[in-house]
């Protein structure tokens, strides 16, 4: 995992919008499920409905605003980063970006994303990268 990464994903899991912008790299970052609030917003992964969600309104709106060069998302932020990428990227790759332990099966244009041996949530997700597991929690981005 790319240090920049791991430090902007800190900051989204810290930021009360579970959402953090680096000025400096130009990247967005977007935090996973935070709160029990976030697991209404979990449910609707599998039901093709993130963009009818609170978190993706908010990150699309930062994405309109600040127009990152690059979009990482943990877990629901890298479905939600899918989904973006899903809505900018269609006739030509606008937008990068990296999601790691996504439950999404099949990534965006500019997508890639990453997983660890063991981790229950992304395992269907096959165009993964492969990460060596560290720790004793395989769904975890560091």
């Amino acid at each position: 995992m790319e240090q920049l990464d791991k430090h902007g994903l800190d900051k989204a899991y810290q930021d009360v919008n579970h959402i953090y912008y680096d000025r400096k790299y130009n990247t967005l970052f977007i935090s996973g499920t935070n709160s029990t609030n976030d697991l209404i917003t979990d449910l609707s992964i599998p039901l093709n409905q993130l963009e009818n969600t609170q978190r993706y309104r908010q990150a699309l709106q930062l994405v309109n605003l600040y127009d990152p060069r690059t979009i990482v998302g943990h877990s629901l932020g890298a479905s939600i980063t899918n989904t973006l990428l899903n809505h900018f990227n269609k006739n030509y790759i606008k937008y990068q970006g990296r999601g790691y332990a996504s439950p999404i099966v099949l990534n965006a244009p500019g997508m890639k994303t990453y997983r660890k041996i063991g981790d229950p949530i992304s395992i269907l997700n096959r165009q993964a990268n492969i990460l060596p597991s560290t720790g004793i929690n395989p769904h975890s981005y560091n």
